[in-house]
């Protein structure tokens, strides 16, 4: 059995219920005085004295019951185990404890955790959520419901992989359960810190829609610049965005800005930013020369690049603040 139901007590309270004694246990138990139930996927046995014969009526007020109590305890540990998680996300806990906590969900010492935030953008629903997750890998991911459209999920690493998990779930819940939804994912952590992975989940997460950054995976440690941008004050922010209009920022086409975001992304490479764009390289070359002598940051030298990419980030996000 999964879970430690008290069968013991079920059985005296039936017996009593019945009118005679009775026993239920879990098992494949085949004797000649044996009732068997399956209720969810698990086989209850219900012995009696070989004089009493359970009738198909006594048979279902014991099924109901054990529905009844089997239902309300599933209820309890889950509410015990979610109040636990959500202590280790926002509550300040020893070491022993978190890994005594983080122990008995099965996870491991030396292993990495990583947190991922889900933002639904749908009517949401944990159970489906968190039915998926752990079939996607049950021994290794616990979900907790955050808010009415977010979601935790805290998975423990394997191996060197930090992709592939995040993108097993975005896939899944939008194929499966046909859901819109954006993640932040938080840097591998020792299990201890656990609430620093929380939060560099929730900020990635943040990030993405604040900025409104392009896709639904964002990674807590390819978001640097826009981490720094955060830091700033409003009058830093708003003098960097009359700076950025200085520099004609604003007179980019949106191809240019393609061309410039595509190619900082593909680190400098211009064949595979050409391969990307779908353009020959010689044509990425004029793009880059005339953004270039438009505004006068050269993208293939790296301070250049800093700085444009700052100032179009800000550019952009106040752009977006100011018409909404």
């Amino acid at each position: 059995m999964s879970k430690n139901y008290k069968l013991e007590d079920l059985s005296d309270r039936l017996s009593k219920i019945i009118g005679f004694d009775l026993n239920i246990t879990n098992g494949t138990n085949v004797s000649d005085n044996t009732t068997h139930i399956s209720i969810n996927g698990e086989k209850y046995i219900i012995t009696t004295d070989p004089s009493n014969t359970l009738t198909e009526r006594e048979k279902n007020i014991i099924k109901f019951f054990i529905q009844e109590i089997t239902s309300k305890e599933d209820n309890y540990y889950s509410d015990i185990s979610e109040k636990k998680i959500r202590r280790l996300l926002f509550d300040d806990i020893k070491e022993d404890k978190i890994k005594e906590i983080f122990g008995n969900f099965g996870f491991l010492e030396d292993k990495d955790i990583v947190v991922i935030l889900l933002k639904s953008y749908e009517d949401n629903d944990i159970r489906e959520i968190d039915s998926l997750v752990k079939n996607i890998d049950s021994q290794r991911a616990i979900t907790v419901k955050i808010d009415e459209d977010l979601i935790c999920i805290i998975y423990q690493k394997n191996g060197e992989e930090t992709l592939s998990f995040p993108k097993l779930i975005v896939d899944a819940i939008e194929t499966e359960l046909l859901k819109r939804i954006k993640i932040g994912v938080s840097q591998p952590h020792s299990i201890e810190k656990i609430k620093t992975a929380y939060e560099e989940g929730k900020q990635a997460l943040d990030i993405g829609v604040k900025f409104q950054l392009p896709g639904n995976m964002f990674f807590y440690e390819d978001l640097f610049i826009f981490r720094l941008v955060l830091s700033l004050s409003d009058n830093e922010i708003k003098r960097i965005y009359r700076q950025a209009i200085d520099l004609g920022i604003d007179k980019l086409s949106g191809e240019e800005l393609k061309t410039a975001n595509t190619f900082i992304d593909c680190n400098l490479n211009i064949s595979q930013a050409a391969r990307k764009l779908y353009v020959h390289r010689n044509t990425l070359i004029y793009r880059l020369d005339k953004i270039k002598k438009d505004i006068g940051f050269d993208l293939r030298v790296f301070n250049d690049v800093f700085q444009f990419k700052l100032l179009s980030i800000i550019y952009l996000y106040m752009s977006n603040k100011l018409e909404n």
